[in-house]
């Protein structure tokens, strides 16, 4: 009977305890509003060659709407768009759907599909909503012409969405294309980037609910090697970050700590968990944990010291796919992140140059 009473009340402090929460400029799995790929890449000249895949999934029983921007390794933005997802929904996105046939990820909200062939609300899923400014979704295909601006832009080629100009580094490789992914929660559709202004602030598209996770997976097929991860996950907390501090997208609002999000990096030797509203994230900005990035960094110690001696986030080291021991592998470029340095920029073709772009191949 004492074992009986005993366990019972167990379970009362169990059901009534508190739900955990995650705490800021720590490591952990916890939802979050913004969500990187760290690096893709994609070669498009072989349809069993490399690609990569990643998921948006909602950890909640409400709808919530993710913006998804695409940023080339020069840190510049060149496709928005939104995914609506319902009440623990799963999105999965295969990047070659997007750059070899401008297949984007087909969903819709309560209005625009009272049917549910779209985004069919799940069993456990509260009722849909609609948002507001989502009368394109579903998503229709990319015109030809703009899937192939895309591919340019993305492998360091003159690219019509930038007048001719380039927007990545050319690397001799016209049918490789390379960059990174953010996702956010957003309150509305909209064709804003993060770095446009209306994006973040009281009266900006984008949300702070902290709802989002995901995974990512590198595969080759012919080459036989796969590779996954967690996407990172950047949480938000706009009360707990004001002028100075430093934030994930804190370039794109000069500082002002508009954005809400969390560095992405702390360092778990001096950083502590936020615990009252206002105060900074602590530590410098040196990695959380190893996940895959873009090309151009050598895994030297545990605080990723590159080859010019500056800290450098984990995230920008890349496997080499190659490799039997999965190696870390030091290439000849270096790719801005929202984090850190300045915003990126376009560049005359053929001009990535050391001083010409925020972008200095080394050989």
């Amino acid at each position: 009977m004492k074992r009986i009473a005993a366990l019972a009340l167990l379970s009362v402090a169990l059901t009534t305890a508190a739900p955990a929460r995650a705490d800021l400029c720590a490591i952990d799995h916890a939802p979050a509003a913004t969500l990187l790929l760290p690096y893709f890449e994609v070669d498009l000249a072989n349809p069993a060659g490399r690609t990569t895949l990643f998921s948006v999934n909602n950890a909640g029983d409400k709808a919530v709407l993710a913006h998804v921007v695409l940023w080339t390794d020069l840190a510049v933005p060149t496709l928005a768009f939104d995914v609506y997802l319902t009440g623990y929904d799963v999105q999965t996105i295969n990047l070659r759907d997007i750059f070899a046939t401008g297949t984007l990820p087909r969903t819709a909200d309560k209005d625009r599909d009272p049917s549910d062939i779209y985004s069919p609300q799940g069993e456990f899923s509260f009722s849909d909503v609609s948002f507001p400014g989502c009368e394109g979704l579903p998503l229709q295909p990319l015109p030809a012409s703009l899937a192939d601006s895309l591919q340019r832009a993305h492998s360091g080629r003159p690219s019509s969405l930038f007048q001719d100009q380039c927007a990545g580094v050319d690397r001799n490789q016209p049918q490789v294309v390379r960059g990174y992914v953010t996702v956010d929660v957003v309150k509305r559709c909209t064709p804003l980037r993060p770095s446009d202004p209306g994006y973040f602030g009281p009266d900006g598209v984008a949300g702070s609910d902290n709802v989002l996770w995901g995974d990512f997976f590198q595969v080759d097929p012919g080459g036989r090697f796969a590779q996954g991860d967690s996407l990172v996950r950047i949480e938000a907390s706009p009360d707990r970050f004001g002028p100075g501090s430093r934030t994930f997208y804190g370039r794109y609002v000069q500082g002002s700590g508009a954005d809400g999000r969390e560095p992405s990096t702390a360092d778990p030797s001096t950083a502590a968990p936020i615990s009252s509203p206002g105060e900074a994230c602590p530590g410098p900005a040196v990695p959380s944990r190893a996940v895959p990035g873009p090309p151009g960094f050598r895994r030297l110690s545990r605080s990723c010291w590159s080859s010019t001696r500056k800290k450098i986030p984990c995230s920008r080291i890349r496997r080499s796919p190659g490799s039997r021991r999965r190696s870390w592998s030091s290439l000849r470029s270096r790719a801005r992140r929202p984090g850190s340095g300045s915003a990126g920029r376009i560049c005359p073709c053929r001009s990535t140059s050391a001083g010409s772009c925020p972008i200095s191949p080394r050989s």
